[in-house]
C-alpha cells in the first residue's frame, strides 16, 4: 500500500505572526483574515480582501534561514518514533542554539511528528521574539 505525502502547514495564528513580521512569499493556499478557514487557492497578502497566505512549512524554514539567519531543525530522538527541534543561529561561527525544545526543568519535550516539532518551533521564535 503507498502512503501519501501531504503537505504541512502552519497554524492560523503561526500565519498571523508571519504576516506582522513580513513574510511575502507565494503560497497556493490561504486563511480568511478574520474567521481562520482554509481557502484552497493561490493569494498572496491581501488584507485588503480579508487573506492571509498559508505557508507550508518547508517555505517558513527556508524564509527564516535566508532573511533571519535561523535554521530550524527536527530530529529523531528514537524509541516509539519520537521528534524535537532546535534552532541555531547561523550568524555566529559553528553556529548557536538559540531553543532546544526543552521545558523549564531541561527535559526534551517530544512531538509525535516532525510536523508537530516545526509547529512548535515556530511558536518557540514567536514567543521568544527571535525575529
Amino acid at each position: 500500500m503507498k502512503k501519501e505525502v501531504k503537505p504541512s502547514y502552519v497554524t492560523f495564528e503561526q500565519a498571523k505572526w508571519l504576516q506582522e513580521k513580513g513574510f511575502d512569499v507565494d503560497t497556493e493556499t490561504c486563511f480568511h483574515a478574520l474567521l481562520g478557514h482554509d481557502i484552497d487557492t493561490f493569494m498572496k497578502w491581501d488584507n485588503g480582501r480579508g487573506y492571509l497566505v498559508r505557508p507550508e512549512h518547508w517555505q517558513v524554514v527556508e524564509w527564516l534561514r535566508i532573511n533571519h539567519n535561523l535554521w530550524v531543525n527536527t530530529q529523531y530522538m528514537g524509541a516509539d518514533l519520537k521528534w524535537n527541534y532546535s534552532i541555531d543561529d547561523l550568524t555566529t561561527t559553528g553556529s548557536e542554539w538559540l531553543s532546544y525544545g526543552q521545558d523549564i526543568n531541561e527535559r526534551h519535550i517530544i512531538f509525535h511528528s516532525p510536523q508537530e516539532a516545526y509547529s512548535a518551533a515556530f511558536d518557540s521564535i514567536k514567543n521568544n521574539n527571535l525575529i
